[in-house]
């Protein structure tokens, strides 16, 4: 479902290797407010989509919670990818690197389960960690031992900085501590005051925000906008305040990134510094 962290569409060589659909999207309220909407996977097109009923999809992937939306798909949600997958013998892969335990930058109750059809993605990049490039996964015993041996050639000498840094931290379990009492808190205050700030400003005005559910991000939907988020960024790059452009994160669309629906429902993504 795209919009998707831009960064995986330039993971493959040469091609295009991902296929996208666009989200429902919903209306919502949030803590009694309104000018709120969410995204939810939409199952009719997922389950009719020829790539899938061909054989020719060979992973599901999905990130949660999503970066840049905040979108965080539910429980249900999660268990019908799981029976897709199923269903065409293929791997579920979640990409949870801002999501529970850790950095348990998620606003919003989920439950993460695993199974040996599922691989969860985790990072220590949102624990104060970017710089040293470690990444965690969970996943069937050969799974994981493929993924060991690529990173061993493709890599040739894998960083280990990262993992004894972090090892004590899960042994004692502070992991956890960190990521609950100083990195989730911190992120929910800054969401809530760049969400009222934003409705603040833009009161008289159609925008609406994604559900903050989750990340560092705020993505917002300037309903009708006549004009591209990539012609809008350079318009306030001019006046000093940086956003970034929603086109770029529609990777794996039939349309080259942009589907009907999100013409009509152009985004922006809300970076966590700018002005007005």
């Amino acid at each position: 479902m795209s919009p998707e962290y831009v960064g995986y569409a330039d993971v493959q060589v040469e091609g295009s290797y991902f296929v996208s659909l666009p989200p429902i999207i919903e209306k919502t309220t949030h803590e009694g407010r309104e000018g709120f909407f969410k995204y939810k996977v939409d199952f009719d097109a997922l389950e009719n989509l020829e790539e899938l009923n061909n054989n020719k999809i060979g992973a599901i992937c999905c990130s949660r919670p999503t970066n840049p939306t905040g979108n965080v798909l539910t429980d249900g949600e999660m268990t019908h990818l799981k029976q897709l997958a199923k269903k065409h013998g293929i791997p579920l892969i979640i990409d949870n690197a801002y999501g529970a335990p850790f950095p348990n930058i998620i606003h919003t109750s989920t439950t993460l389960e695993w199974d040996d059809e599922t691989i969860l993605c985790f990072s220590l990049s949102k624990v104060g960690l970017p710089g040293v490039r470690t990444g965690i996964i969970i996943a069937h015993p050969k799974i994981a031992k493929a993924v060991s041996n690529m990173n061993a050639i493709v890599n040739l000498s894998p960083v280990r900085f990262g993992a004894a840094i972090a090892t004590p931290l899960f042994e004692n379990d502070e992991i956890i501590c960190l990521s609950d009492e100083l990195i989730s808190p911190f992120y929910k205050k800054q969401s809530i005051f760049a969400i009222q700030r934003l409705q603040e400003e833009f009161a008289d005005y159609p925008v609406y925000i994604h559900q903050p559910e989750g990340v560092i991000f705020l993505w917002v939907w300037f309903e009708g906008l006549p004009i591209s988020t990539t012609t809008l960024y350079q318009i306030l790059k001019q006046q000093g305040t940086l956003i970034i452009p929603s086109e770029h994160f529609f990777c794996g669309n039939a349309d080259g990134g942009l589907s009907t629906r999100q013409r009509v429902y152009p985004l922006v993504d809300c970076p966590r510094r700018s002005h007005t």
